[in-house]
């Protein structure tokens, strides 16, 4: 039995994008196309994208030898092997300018019909919900939902055979950044199954009744900050896990590293 791992580019690459492989509001389908198969510079994909997430999921896939992996990629398609060689870009499913989602399957190097699945083999999928909608669009989609696993936030949950659920505080257990959650997930499935997300959810049941966040202005947050101690102003990670935990405060991530950083005088 394989286990085919579908993860998520990087927006990070070793090279950058030329202004022709720079997908914007004006780009056509037909355009980018030509520009990807005239492309003369080419990188192996495992090598031209370097963002951590990318590169540890990668990581932990190597170290299991029933694991195929498939990158999935707004401007190249579905791209297997990893390390074969493509342009550089600027695509995403993430905005208002990005490459439609009905344009996955004329994307350069196809989508779904990559999978080559023999009996028994499994799909997993946890990759950001922009990059698992793509998918919908796939002819062959319907033919991988009897094979594909997802965790239950996952916007495939309702067709998908094989659903893992998560608890909301699945983190706090993990003692995990939200960001860095699916490839922690990732981590314990490839190592324990799903025998492994049964136990983690029978962990979160018996955490502690999680205190309410309140809420602050940027003054406030600001006032809090700078009184934080000095070995927790030193990190981003332990200031933002400081502002939530111990102040009970309600703040996402990039709010209070510009704040920290202003009070730092690091910006």
């Amino acid at each position: 039995m394989t286990l085919h791992v579908l993860i998520p580019c990087s927006k990070s690459k070793s090279i950058d994008a030329s202004d022709d492989l720079t997908w914007s509001a004006k780009m056509t389908r037909d355009a980018w196309l030509a520009a990807w198969t005239s492309s003369m510079v080419k990188t192996p994909a495992d090598l031209l994208y370097k963002g951590r997430i990318f590169v540890e999921q990668m990581r932990l896939c190597s170290e299991h030898e029933d694991v195929k992996v498939y990158i999935i990629s707004a401007g190249a398609g579905l791209i297997h092997p990893p390390g074969q060689a493509i342009p550089s870009y600027e695509a995403t499913f993430q905005n208002s300018a990005s490459i439609a989602h009905q344009h996955w399957t004329n994307l350069p190097l196809g989508g779904l019909e990559k999978l080559i699945l023999n009996s028994g083999d499994q799909v997993l999928c946890f990759a950001p919900p922009a990059y698992q909608r793509a998918l919908k669009g796939d002819p062959r989609y319907h033919e991988v939902c009897p094979t594909l696993i997802v965790l239950s936030s996952s916007p495939l949950a309702g067709e998908a055979t094989t659903v893992l659920n998560v608890h909301p505080r699945a983190k706090e257990v993990l003692k995990v950044s939200s960001r860095d959650l699916n490839t922690h997930l990732l981590r314990l499935y490839l190592s324990g199954g799903e025998g492994a997300f049964d136990s983690l959810y029978r962990d979160c049941l018996v955490l502690p009744v999680a205190k309410m966040r309140r809420s602050i202005g940027d003054e406030e947050l600001r006032e809090l900050i700078s009184k934080a101690p000095p070995e927790i102003r030193k990190s981003i990670s332990r200031t933002v896990r400081y502002i939530r935990r111990e102040c009970h405060v309600s703040s996402i991530d990039t709010r209070i590293r510009k704040i920290l950083l202003e009070v730092r005088g690091d910006s």
